[in-house]
C-alpha cells in the first residue's frame, strides 16, 4: 500500500474509533437524556486533529505544519465563504415562512447567528477543518479534485452518523442517518471547493463555522428542512461549477485571440 494510502487509512480507522468509543460512552452515561453528556458533544471536533497529531508526528514521524494547509492570503473566495452560508440561510429561511408558514429565526437571531459564525464558531471549526480541508485534502490531492471531493465527502458525513443517530433523530435514527449522510456529504462538496480555490483552510473554518449557526442548526433538522438545504447545495455547487467553466472558456479565448 502506497505511504499517502497507509496514512489516509490510519487516520480515517483512528478516527472513527475515538468517535466511536466516546459517542459509546455518552450513552452509557445517558445520551441524549443526559445534560452533561449531550453538552461534551462538541469535544468530538478535536477528535479528526489529535488523528492527524498520531499518524503524522508519532506514526510516520513527518512534519505537522506543512500538511495542514494554514497558508493565509486573502482572495475573493474568503468573500465567498461568508455569503454563501448567508444566503442559503435567508432562502431556507423565506421559503419555510411561505410554505410551511412559519420563521425558523427572527432576522435579530439571523445578525447573532453570523456574529457567531464569523468568530467563535469559526475558531471551533478551524480545529476541524485542519484535519479534513487540511491534512486529508492534501494527502488525496493526487486523486484530483473531483475524486478527492467526493472520498472526503463520504468519509466525513459518515463521520457525523453517531450525533444523527443519537441526537438529531433518535426517533427514526435509519432514516435520519440517511438523511443526515446526504445532507453532510453535500456541504462537504462546497467547502472542499473552496478549499481548492482560496488555497486556505481558513476560508474553510469561516464557512464551516457560519454553516454550524446559520444552517446546521438543530431548528434546521426536520426531514423537510434538510430536504430544501440538499437542494439548495446543489444548486449552488451547480453555479460554483457553471461560473468555473465559463471563467475558464472566458480566458481561453482571449488567450487564443
Amino acid at each position: 500500500m502506497p505511504r499517502q494510502s497507509k496514512k489516509v487509512s490510519y487516520f480515517v480507522i483512528l478516527t472513527y474509533i475515538i468517535t466511536i468509543l466516546f459517542f459509546i460512552v455518552l450513552q452509557i452515561n445517558g445520551g441524549n437524556r443526559n445534560p452533561f453528556s449531550k453538552g461534551l458533544i462538541g469535544l468530538s471536533m478535536t477528535f479528526p486533529i489529535i488523528s492527524v497529531i498520531i499518524v503524522q508526528k508519532l506514526i510516520f514521524r513527518e512534519e505537522l505544519k506543512g500538511s495542514l494547509g494554514i497558508p493565509f492570503k486573502l482572495n475573493v473566495w474568503f468573500l465567498y465563504s461568508i455569503l454563501i452560508p448567508i444566503i442559503m440561510a435567508l432562502i431556507i429561511n423565506l421559503i419555510s415562512i411561505k410554505r410551511f408558514e412559519g420563521t425558523l429565526f427572527s432576522y435579530r437571531e439571523f445578525y447573532i447567528n453570523i456574529i457567531i459564525g464569523l468568530t467563535i464558531a469559526a475558531v471551533s471549526a478551524l480545529i476541524e477543518e485542519l484535519a479534513w480541508r487540511g491534512f486529508l485534502f492534501n494527502e488525496l490531492q493526487t486523486l484530483g479534485i473531483l475524486k478527492s471531493s467526493i472520498l472526503t465527502g463520504i468519509i466525513w458525513a459518515l463521520w457525523h452518523t453517531p450525533i444523527s443517530i443519537w441526537y438529531k433523530y433518535p426517533e427514526s435514527p435509519l432514516s435520519g442517518a440517511v438523511i443526515n449522510f446526504v445532507q453532510m456529504f453535500f456541504i462537504s462538496l462546497i467547502i472542499t471547493y473552496i478549499r481548492s480555490k482560496s488555497e486556505s483552510v481558513f476560508a474553510c473554518a469561516i464557512m464551516h463555522g457560519l454553516f454550524n449557526t446559520m444552517i446546521l442548526s438543530s431548528i434546521m433538522d426536520d426531514f423537510k428542512i434538510v430536504l430544501i438545504k440538499i437542494l439548495l447545495c446543489i444548486l449552488v455547487l451547480a453555479i460554483l461549477i457553471i461560473c468555473d467553466s465559463y471563467k475558464k472558456n472566458f480566458i481561453l479565448h482571449h488567450r487564443k485571440i
